[in-house]
């Protein structure tokens, strides 16, 4: 993309670019200040007085970790376990079942 050359523009075309360029400028600024606030915002508002060492919090998210294992290993209310897929020898078992049923 070539560069645009401003002196084959006439005055009122080069204005107007130049105001172009200076209103895009200006929105690009207002909206990294926007951003920057919001970020100062939400930094002053997570501040923690007594944060918890790296250590309490590597603790806080271990049992996190595990408690959210467990439930996942509960499984939904009625189940006790969660079962695998049956094996050859369950399944034999279970047609000469349904078999001696006939």
């Amino acid at each position: 993309m070539a560069a645009l050359d401003v002196s084959i523009l006439s005055t009122t075309q080069s204005h107007a670019v130049k105001q172009a360029y200076a209103h895009a400028f200006k929105h690009t600024l207002r909206v990294s200040t926007i951003i920057s606030g919001i970020s100062m915002a939400f930094a002053l508002l997570s501040y923690q007085k007594n944060p918890p060492t790296i250590a309490e919090r590597m603790q806080q998210q271990i049992a996190a970790e595990i408690a959210r294992q467990m439930t996942m290993r509960r499984g939904p209310p009625g189940v006790s376990v969660l079962r695998s897929a049956p094996t050859a020898k369950e399944k034999g078992a279970n047609s000469s079942k349904s078999s001696d049923l006939s």
